[in-house]
This record gives C-alpha cells, structure tokens and sequence, in this order.
C-alpha cells in the first residue's frame, strides 16, 4: 500500500494561485505516494478563490485548483476519526490552541492511519499540534510528520530554481506576505535573502512545533 501523505487547504490553495499545482504533487508524492485533502476542500476553495479580492488572476486560480484536486485524493474522514477529530477540537478550545476543524480532521487521519506526513501552510496549527501531542501524550506518534509550506517552496526551488519560481510568487503578491518577502516582490529579488528568508521561517516554526516538524520534504 502506497504511503499516505496528506495536504491541507492553505497549502492546496497558495500552490494553485501560484501556478505550482504540478510541483506541489511532484514534491509531495515522489512517484510512490498518495496525496490526499479534505473532500470538502473543493467546496471551500473554489469559494475562497471566487471571493477573494487577494488574487490578481482568480481564474487561473480556480482552474489550477480544478487541476489539482484531480490529481489528489479525496479524503473522507470516518466516523472513529471524526470522533477523534472533537476531541482534539475540544481540548484545543478548551486550552486556547489555535486548531481549525479541517486541521483537527487532518491529525485525526494522521494518527489513526497511521500516514506518513500533514503539510499545512498553517503556522499555528504545526504549534497547536505539538501543545496538544504533548497534553494528550501522543508525540511520539507525531514527531518528525509535519511539513510547512516554506519546505515546499524550498523543495520547489530546488527543482525550477529561485527567478521562475520569485516570478511565480510575485504574480500575485498578495497571496502570502511571508512568501513576498522572502521573494523580493516589492524590492529585487536576491538568491541569498530569498533561502536566507524560508530557512529563517522554517527554523522560527521548528522552534515553536517540537518534535513534530520533518527535516525537509519529501521525509
């Protein structure tokens, strides 16, 4: 059975208002893998897309989308996940995390199936998920099987290099300010401040997330 890898809703939607579907996939499959999101996922994004007043180009954004979540499973949590999914919203409300239902559904997916790693371009749910491994005694299942958009972008440089990819980035600057600024959209783009910068925020995430983030993608 093909190792499971699973991408949340920020990530799926950053990469296809980039134009980065393709190299997403690539990244996170590596030939072997099953990439799988939320089923709900194309509800939600083809909305966000439609509403937001961040994108330059909404509807290359939603046929990038359309693109990848073809190429992506559909993921449906089951009734023992779902349950696990509450309790983890349950105590992170409780305690304060910040830890969204999809995310929440995510990890439940992530422990139970035992996958090989959740992506999110969501910061605070990578801490909000290693408070919570921690209160609910669960690290070990966990640690080393988080990965953060940054990664990504550092894998996707790798492979189309630093000028397309800035090109890609600041074709639509509003998407992500932590992108924009790594690639130079409102000065000049710099090789060394752009790996500077992502290594920068990947080592910030590491520092607030545990054991939980991997060493780069693909783990």
């Amino acid at each position: 059975m093909a190792e499971l890898v699973l991408v949340d809703n920020d990530v799926l939607f950053k990469a296809s208002c980039y134009g980065l579907a393709p190299d997403l996939i690539d990244i996170l499959a590596g030939g072997s893998r099953d990439v799988a999101g939320l089923a709900l996922a194309k509800f939600v994004l083809k909305r966000k897309i439609e509403k937001s007043g961040k994108i330059v180009d909404r509807q290359r954004a939603a046929k990038a989308l359309d693109a990848v979540l073809a190429s992506i499973s559909a993921l449906e949590p089951d009734d023992a996940e779902l349950g696990l999914a509450a309790q983890y919203e349950e105590h992170a409300l409780s305690a304060g995390y910040a830890f969204d239902s999809g995310e929440s559904q995510l990890l439940a997916v992530l422990v139970n199936r035992a996958a090989k790693n959740m992506v999110t371009g969501d910061k605070r749910a990578v801490t909000a998920a290693w408070q919570l491994a921690t209160d609910l005694e669960i690290v070990p299942a966990l640690a080393g099987r988080f990965g953060c958009f940054e990664q990504i972008m550092i894998g996707i440089c790798a492979k189309k290099g630093g000028p397309a990819l800035a090109a890609s980035v600041c074709a639509e600057p509003a998407v992500d300010k932590v992108m924009s600024i790594c690639f130079g959209c409102s000065s000049t783009f710099d090789e060394q401040n752009m790996r500077e910068g992502l290594d920068s925020y990947v080592g910030h995430l590491r520092g607030n997330s545990g054991e939980l983030l991997c060493d780069k993608l693909p783990a």
